[in-house]
């Protein structure tokens, strides 16, 4: 099993943390706002560190992530979830989302069933 805080702490040093802060911050403006309207509820599975969430403009902002330390990454309007994506649908009730997201999460799963039954949730 991966220690997913040791990943975290050790995958970025701290500029370039700041720098990839920045490169969301463009990103989130410039370009993936326009997916996402003020009154839609966005989820950030596999949120990380939280630079897209916290970058967007939306009515609802909710995170799912197995790293306990997402809850120091969050904005306060975003909900943080502590748990595997494995059981997604016992952290989210269907139709509470008008948007989910994610970025460098599929090569973490163990297997391509793991990643089809993810996309089919």
């Amino acid at each position: 099993m991966i220690d997913i805080k040791k990943l975290y702490d050790t995958r970025f040093s701290a500029l370039e943390r700041v720098k990839k802060q920045k490169l969301w911050k463009r990103l989130c403006q410039d370009f993936l706002q326009q997916f996402i309207n003020a009154s839609d509820t966005v989820v950030d599975v596999g949120a990380g560190q939280c630079e897209f969430i916290n970058n967007i403009s939306c009515r609802k902002k909710i995170v799912i992530d197995i790293n306990p330390d997402t809850k120091t990454f969050a904005d306060s309007d975003v909900r943080v979830i502590i748990s595997s994506i494995k059981h997604i649908k016992e952290s989210l009730r269907q139709g509470s989302a008008d948007v989910i997201f994610m970025s460098n999460l599929l090569e973490h799963l163990e297997s391509k069933e793991e990643v089809f039954r993810l996309l089919h949730e």
